[in-house]
């Protein structure tokens, strides 16, 4: 006769998606992760029974048996499990909360000393050369969930690259992309802002005129005028011939 009194030993397993730790023995994970909990029997001075069955809860509720992987909604989940083999030795309750993050970060475009202009639309502004850039972010807190940003990348007008620290711009003009990642890969979608960087003033040309070109002008005008107001020989005819034939 052989005796086992040793109760299976089960564990949570994930399948795909992104994971991340979180406090006190939680972890982080992605909407498309999967659970499994697989379970062996340990074999005990060359004994072991097997395992008949698995089941699981999520947050304290009904268990139910495990049959496929576990999908999970955003939020909090304590996923309880346990197993017990073929004579009856139960497993106690074993545990471990995740929490899933199906929510990307939010990046605004910060505006750093300088002065600026308001361009066309929302979404265009003229800046100084001195205007700095920066790209603060939150990650929402969703169903009481948030992994936390993972980095922020930004481009302009080329290729990607990481954001570190305040950006500065030469003068042109610049179509600012950027986003950023949560830790368990939500990626926001990119966001964009026409920024017009002017670092060149005004011109401004001016003149002067004389006294004597003045008066010259002057001169002129009241010539013209005093012409054009004088009648002609040739018009006093007409009118004398128009009087005698009236008469």
């Amino acid at each position: 006769v052989q005796s086992d009194d040793t109760p299976p030993v089960t564990a949570l397993s994930v399948m795909g998606g992104h994971q991340s730790p979180g406090p006190e023995g939680s972890f982080y994970a992605s909407l498309d992760s999967r659970y499994t909990v697989p379970a062996v029997d340990p074999v005990v001075n060359e004994v072991a029974a097997g395992v008949a069955w698995t089941r699981w809860q999520d947050a304290g509720g009904a268990f139910q048996p495990f049959v496929s992987p576990i999908s999970l909604a955003e939020g909090v989940h304590p996923l309880g499990y346990q197993s017990q083999d073929n004579v009856g030795n139960l497993e106690v309750v074993r545990s471990t909360t995740v929490l899933v993050d199906a929510t990307a970060p939010k990046t605004v475009l910060a505006i750093i000393g300088g002065p600026q202009f308001a361009g066309p639309d929302g979404a265009t502004f003229y800046a100084s050369p001195d205007t700095r850039l920066g790209l603060p972010a939150i990650d929402p807190v969703v169903s009481e969930v948030a992994s936390g940003v993972e980095f922020t990348s930004y481009q302009d007008n080329g290729a990607a690259q990481t954001f570190t620290a305040p950006i500065t711009l030469p003068e042109g003009a610049h179509i600012i992309g950027y986003q950023r990642q949560d830790r368990v890969a939500n990626v926001e979608v990119v966001r964009s802002t026409n920024i017009w960087v002017d670092a060149t003033p005004p011109v401004t040309a001016w003149g002067w005129t004389s006294m004597k070109d003045l008066a010259s002008h002057d001169s002129t005008k009241s010539s013209k005028s005093a012409t054009s107001s004088r009648s002609s020989p040739a018009s006093i005819m007409k009118r004398s011939a128009a009087s005698a034939s009236k008469t």
